[in-house]
């Protein structure tokens, strides 16, 4: 396997990882450039199935920012999950332009965002999640 910072690249100056899960390149894309811009470090996933992989991979991630609905074995809430067992620490965003079905299950989230969103908006819950 080839080491981490090889993988995902430089790190920003901030201290804090987002692992960011979207199996949606153009929005992932998006968002990555946007929180980069606010000097995160960002990790994409196109997947919950390859975002676990990341969490196994033992590096430090403070918070996962996931779609619900992905395609694989593991969803957005499946991954939630995951991560909290992982490390419950770990903060979570779970989004969705479908979360009419999905009202209870959010709550496992510490913030539900849907799509669409603004940027302003994200800004203001990541840093309040992770700040």
């Amino acid at each position: 396997m080839t080491n981490i910072l090889e993988q995902y690249g430089p790190m920003s100056i901030r201290c804090a990882t987002i692992l960011l899960v979207d199996d949606e390149e153009a929005i992932r894309s998006i968002l990555r450039d946007y929180l980069n811009d606010l000097q995160y470090n960002v990790i994409e996933a196109s997947n919950g199935d390859e975002a676990i992989a990341v969490i196994d991979s033992m590096v430090k991630i403070d918070l996962v920012i996931t779609d619900i609905i992905m395609p694989g074995a593991t969803d957005g809430l499946s991954l939630i999950d995951y991560a909290r067992r992982a490390n419950p620490r770990t903060r979570t965003i779970a989004m969705s332009g479908f979360a009419g079905s999905y009202n209870a299950s959010v709550k496992k989230a510490d913030k539900f965002m849907s799509k669409p969103f603004t940027f302003p908006a994200l800004e203001r819950e990541v840093n309040l999640l992770i700040n």
